[in-house]
């Protein structure tokens, strides 16, 4: 871990703890570079501070569903979802995306549960190309009979 890495922790945990301070421990961040001659560090503190927080928006359990009241209809299969995942309750965090069609997509950091009807259809159109390449249809030859 370098130094501007260490410094970026500690600037996130501080920010996190207390969030309305947040201007306030830039200005000290600042002002302690300064003294101990490190404010040659502030750009790379500040790329470290925008993974970290990169990192921690992508590790939170996220719900994408295709329309706002399937929540509700689909919301004992999102709590299984959950508990398969070993999340205490649905995400707060929830987008839209009308491309699923229906069901959803939960994840958790690397972690995706996905019963959304784009992902079976994607799944059903693979399937079937596959299978069509594996065993192409008879030449025409063939395919007649002789009366």
């Amino acid at each position: 871990m370098t130094l501007a890495d260490a410094y970026a922790r500690a600037l996130v945990a501080c920010a996190t703890a207390r969030p309305d301070d947040a201007a306030a421990l830039v200005a000290a961040l600042r002002a302690s570079l300064a003294r101990r001659g490190h404010l040659r560090l502030l750009p790379s503190i500040i790329r470290a501070c925008e993974r970290l927080l990169q990192f921690r928006a992508l590790s939170q359990p996220r719900l994408v569903l295709a329309r706002p009241d399937d929540a509700t209809a689909l919301e004992k299969e999102i709590s299984a979802a959950c508990a398969a995942l070993g999340l205490s309750g649905a995400p707060a965090l929830r987008e839209m995306d009308p491309t699923l069609i229906g069901g959803f997509v939960l994840t958790d950091g690397a972690r995706r549960w996905d019963t959304s009807h784009k992902r079976a259809l994607i799944a059903l159109y693979d399937t079937l190309r596959r299978a069509a390449a594996a065993d192409p249809a008879p030449p025409a030859s063939r395919a007649r009979t002789s009366a």
